[in-house]
């Protein structure tokens, strides 16, 4: 796995799921509160990667 690539992969999902969440912060909607749950879901999940793909990063070097 090329880390350095994933890492920004997953910095620009991330970037543009805050992009959704502060879209559909504003309005009331369906497809703004749409938009709002998506985008914080996906930050959610794409944190979560990229602590994964730093922690395997940072023990890579001990192998």
């Amino acid at each position: 796995m090329d880390f350095n690539n994933r890492v920004f992969l997953f910095l620009a999902a991330l970037l543009s799921g805050y992009a959704l969440y502060s879209i559909g912060d504003t309005a009331g909607n369906f497809f703004d509160q749409f938009l709002f749950y998506a985008g914080y879901i996906a930050m959610i999940l794409f944190s979560f990667a990229i602590i994964i793909v730093g922690l395997a990063r940072f023990l890579n070097q001990y192998k």
